[in-house]
């Protein structure tokens, strides 16, 4: 059997939208919903990671999605936040969370990979949210939104 590679994290910056002003929420997830339908629509396809699969096979009826499920919560669903992170071997990987109505998905924006997901009550107020752990400023996130765009 063949074991994964895991890379250790050096750094994780995040973005969370209750820091975000209305315009950087409406450009930073239009910017990578327009940037996730045009993979899609050219053909491109996501990979589900190890840690995802495993989430579906323990909790198979309560989280439940399809690929098609799955997209929409991406081309449709809501920011929640933007994640820039960087690993010991200094490759960096941006991610997105997004929601729609339930459903929330973690996905690499440069591995095309399904982190993972999740279900959420619509009604949680997020009173454990540490604010204080996200880091990652507006003029970060701009950058990292323009260096995805222009690959």
């Amino acid at each position: 059997m063949m074991k994964a590679k895991i890379t250790k994290v050096s750094k994780e910056e995040k973005r969370h939208i209750l820091q975000m002003t209305d315009k950087e929420l409406n450009y930073v997830q239009k910017s990578l919903q327009n940037f996730l339908g045009r993979y899609f629509y050219n053909g491109g396809s996501f990979r589900v990671c190890r840690h995802a699969k495993r989430r579906f096979f323990q909790k198979n009826e309560e989280i439940s999605l399809s690929k098609k499920e799955i997209k929409m919560v991406l081309l449709f669903g809501k920011l929640i936040e933007f994640k820039k992170i960087t690993f010991k071997s200094n490759q960096t990987e941006l991610r997105s969370v997004f929601r729609l109505d339930d459903k929330v998905v973690v996905y690499n924006l440069t591995g095309h990979e399904i982190v993972t997901f999740w279900k959420n009550d619509s009604d949680d107020n997020h009173s454990t949210l540490n604010i204080s752990r996200y880091t990652l400023s507006r003029k970060q996130t701009s950058k990292c939104i323009n260096d995805l765009l222009s690959f």
